[in-house]
């Protein structure tokens, strides 16, 4: 089972912090909010063709809060993530809703595919949501997508969900902070125009009476894109896009201009079928 390398910001976040930034992460209303997306990604589903019952790859699975919900309307889902508390915790919840057998939750490298999913059966569609794109640049990114390629079936559709990379310009913030019971999230922004880049620097800190400690610190590197460079990505990787959306309910992408509102939808999904696939 192959991971990214210790040095790489995702194994400081995901792995050496699991616990602590997914609580965060994976806040009660983010959970529930997984709950709706699958409602949504079924009605995508249906219109694009993936069949009711079929395989479903989560890519970045997380606790499984896209794929539990997904099992739950009948698919069988297949997830892959690289942090062992996450594989865990996902196996513990699909157990306790009696969907052992409908998903099954991977610990590994996305870049890695074939090697992480040897033996699984090809699949219907293959979904990452919830900005999961951008963690090793463009080249990982091109390395994830081409590999689920070739894990898809013939006319499988590939869902992105992610941030828009021109919103996030347009409404900067260079700081936030959140709260979770003892624990507190404060992180430090700045944004990298000449490569898209966000750099985030991610204090994790613990209250114990009057006193604020910090426990940690990670500084991430998340590439973000506009619409038209994902398209631009996808195709690269072997993949035909069809169709940008707002939304998973898929309302139309465009602009918005007004003085409340400076442009552009803050996420995006874009739809495609493989334009090549294995064994055809």
């Amino acid at each position: 089972m192959s991971r990214p390398e210790r040095e790489h910001w995702t194994w400081h976040l995901f792995v050496e912090f699991g616990d602590v930034f997914g609580k965060f992460l994976f806040r009660p209303e983010i959970v529930e909010k997984g709950m709706e997306q699958a409602r949504q990604l079924k009605a995508v589903f249906d219109r694009f063709g993936v069949p009711q019952g079929g395989r479903v790859l989560d890519l970045c699975c997380g606790i499984g809060r896209h794929a539990i919900p997904l099992a739950e309307l009948g698919y069988r889902v297949v997830g892959v993530d690289l942090s062992p508390a996450y594989i865990e915790e996902a196996r513990a919840r699909a157990a306790e809703r009696g969907l052992a057998d409908r998903t099954n939750f991977l610990l590994g490298d996305v870049r890695e595919l074939e090697a992480v999913l040897a033996g699984e059966e090809l699949f219907d569609a293959v979904i990452c949501l919830g900005t999961s794109i951008g963690y090793f640049g463009e080249e990982g990114d091109r390395q994830m997508l081409s590999g689920a390629r070739q894990m898809a079936r013939k006319g499988a559709l590939l869902v992105i969900s992610t941030v828009n990379r021109d919103w996030i310009v347009a409404n900067f913030q260079a700081t936030a902070a959140m709260t979770m019971g003892a624990w507190e999230l404060h992180s430090f922004r700045e944004f990298d125009f000449t490569n898209s880049l966000l750099k985030v620097r991610h204090r994790l800190c613990e209250r114990k009476g009057s006193v604020l400690a910090v426990r940690g610190e990670v500084e991430t590197t998340l590439r973000l894109y506009a619409p038209h460079e994902l398209w631009r990505l996808v195709k690269a990787s072997g993949w035909q896009p069809l169709s940008l959306h707002a939304s998973l309910a898929l309302e139309p992408l465009g602009p918005r201009l007004s003085h409340h509102r400076p442009a552009g939808s803050k996420n995006f999904m874009m739809s495609c079928p493989p334009q090549s696939w294995r064994g055809s």
